[in-house]
């Protein structure tokens, strides 16, 4: 026989009553149809089954709505639980409390009724600075010249009962600076003075003492109390006078001191108004004694000019008497015999023909004194000068030889100085001599060129000429230039 051990089985679907589960299956024999395995389902859970919410107490005063969620066997899925119950939606009342706080009254909160539980702090009404606790804290009072600042609060809520007030600073526990100011002393500079962090003077306005050494100085007049000095000067401190340098002058002598002129005595018969010159401060001699010679009846002699080589005498009337002659040719201007340019003397009497040297170009000076008994005047210069005036030649620039008996010869014009003219030629434009006259006098008529050539009459232009001569003192010279013949 068959069996469920033995023979063929087969799982098909049935239903085991239970609303609770799922898939619902028995396992038979295929021979019989005997169940070799009862009818059972798979269990329905909270996870994979239907659930149901339904009423509940949790046990808590402060929710309501308790719930909770069971599956299909009254299994709990979710606990029994109600909406939450706080100050914000449930039932509350004022209680009394004690914030803690000495300064305050009236303490007061609000609690949750279900439990009590606080819906807010406990606080009083503020007692005020008189009555509540105060506590001292550091701050700030805005003020630099202060230290250790403090304020008294309120404990309960920081009220200012005191203000923020720190301990002032002075010249002893703070810091100091220096400030300018004046200590009205003219003879000080940068003047300064410490003050506090308040401005408060901590030590007197004072500066740097000027002296003669840093100090504005002045020069001013003074007198050394020194006949012998002038331009007295000392060196004073400008703010208040003090001397730096002491008052003193310049030395004064003859250089450059005031003279006098005064009468003296030179102890010479032959001079008159005998002066000398003195210091006027001490009387120091700063020209000696001497005395002027006296002025005879000398003639004014005109000075003259003559050609060199040609002597001209000088003379004074013979009814003054003879003179004494003195010479020197340094172009001076010597006025006394005294003068160490003048030569030595000369002559005496009342001419002089001063033909010595006379054959050089100068100046030269001649004076004249008068010795009367035995004492010499003044002597009276006067000058001679050589080489100048007509004694050089004169050659025209032009002529015109056209017979109207004006500038028809050219020549050659000069002074007596001239000796001689050794050659005097003429040429035309191509160099070609057309006239030439040689060892003639000046002066002569018949030695000039009538502006022809080969008895033919030149061109109208212009022609060059060449001179030599000799001067009467055996010096020689030569002439060259142009002269244009017009008609």
């Amino acid at each position: 026989a068959t069996d469920c051990q033995t023979g063929s089985t087969s799982v098909v679907d049935c239903d085991d009553g239970n609303d609770c589960t799922i898939d619902d299956q028995q396992t038979i024999l295929d021979a019989t149809g005997d169940i070799c395995l009862p009818c059972e389902g798979i269990p329905l859970d909270c996870d994979n089954g239907p659930t149901t919410v339904v009423a509940c107490d949790d046990g808590n005063d402060c929710t309501t709505n308790d719930v909770q969620e069971v599956d299909c066997s009254g299994n709990i899925c979710i606990p029994c639980q109600g909406d939450l119950i706080d100050c914000s939606n449930g039932a509350t009342e004022i209680v009394s409390c004690d914030d803690g706080d000495p300064n305050t009254i009236d303490d007061q909160q609000s609690v949750l009724l279900c439990d009590g539980s606080p819906c807010g702090p406990c606080q009083g009404i503020p007692g005020g600075c008189g009555i509540g606790s105060t506590s001292v804290v550091s701050c700030d009072d805005g003020d630099v010249c202060t230290i250790n600042d403090e304020a008294t609060v309120l404990d309960s809520d920081g009220t200012i009962c005191i203000p923020c007030a720190g301990e002032a600073l002075d010249c002893n526990s703070g810091p100091t600076n220096f400030v300018t100011c004046d200590d009205n002393n003219n003879c000080t500079q940068n003047d300064l003075q410490e003050v506090d962090c308040y401005g408060n003077t901590c030590g007197p306005c004072t500066g740097q003492v000027i002296d003669c050494s840093n100090g504005e100085t002045v020069v001013q007049a003074c007198d050394d109390g020194d006949f012998n000095t002038e331009n007295d000067e000392e060196t004073v401190l400008s703010c208040d006078g003090s001397v730096c340098i002491p008052c003193q002058g310049i030395p004064v002598d003859c250089s450059n001191g005031n003279t006098l002129t005064v009468n003296c005595d030179d102890g010479n018969p032959c001079t008159i108004n005998d002066t000398q010159v003195i210091l006027e401060s001490d009387g120091s001699i700063c020209e000696p004694c001497v005395g002027e010679s006296f002025s005879s009846p000398v003639p004014t002699i005109e000075s003259v000019t003559i050609c060199r080589g040609t002597p001209v005498p000088m003379f004074v009337p013979e009814e003054l008497g003879n003179f004494n002659w003195y010479y020197n040719n340094a172009n001076g201007n010597n006025t006394t015999i005294a003068d160490p340019d003048v030569s030595d003397f000369i002559q005496t009497g009342n001419t002089f023909v001063p033909s010595i040297n006379t054959t050089q170009n100068g100046v030269y000076s001649f004076w004249l004194s008068q010795t009367i008994d035995g004492c010499e005047s003044q002597a009276v210069r006067f000058s001679l000068t050589i080489g100048n005036g007509d004694c050089e030649i004169l050659l025209p620039s032009a002529f015109s030889p056209n017979n109207d008996g004006l500038n028809d010869i050219f020549r050659i014009l000069g002074g007596s100085s001239v000796s001689t003219v050794d050659r005097f030629s003429i040429f035309n434009r191509w160099g070609e001599e057309v006239f030439m006259a040689s060892d003639f006098n000046l002066g002569s008529d018949n030695y000039g060129w009538d502006g022809t050539f080969r008895s033919e009459a030149c061109e109208i232009g212009v022609y060059a000429y060449y001179v030599e001569l000799t001067y009467i003192d055996g010096s020689p010279a030569t002439y060259f230039g142009n002269v244009s013949l017009i008609k």
